[in-house]
């Protein structure tokens, strides 16, 4: 997988994906992003990485929307994870 970052390449922070930060924020005043073409934090590794998995970017595009509405949301806490539910089950 490689993430589009093509919208923004020429004005945003880009390294391996559109480089954001706990809040959602790109290099770029009143710009945000989220999901499968960003490079986060990774708490567990401690490196800036894309971290293309769905609980992630749910996550991340809470916090974006929050804050693109003018709220105070963080999410710091960004880790490579994944689930699925199954029978009744999350996995």
């Amino acid at each position: 997988m490689r993430p589009n970052t093509s919208l923004l390449k020429d004005i945003a922070e880009i390294d391996r994906g559109i480089v954001i930060n706990s809040r959602s924020e790109t290099s770029i005043a009143d710009i945000y992003a989220a999901g499968d073409c960003t490079q986060t934090f990774d708490v567990s590794s401690g490196q800036n990485r894309i971290m293309a998995l769905l609980p992630n970017a749910y996550m991340q595009g809470e916090s974006a929307g929050i804050n693109m509405a003018g709220g105070e949301k963080v999410f710091d806490m960004a880790i490579p994870m994944n689930a699925i539910g199954f029978s009744g089950c999350i996995l």
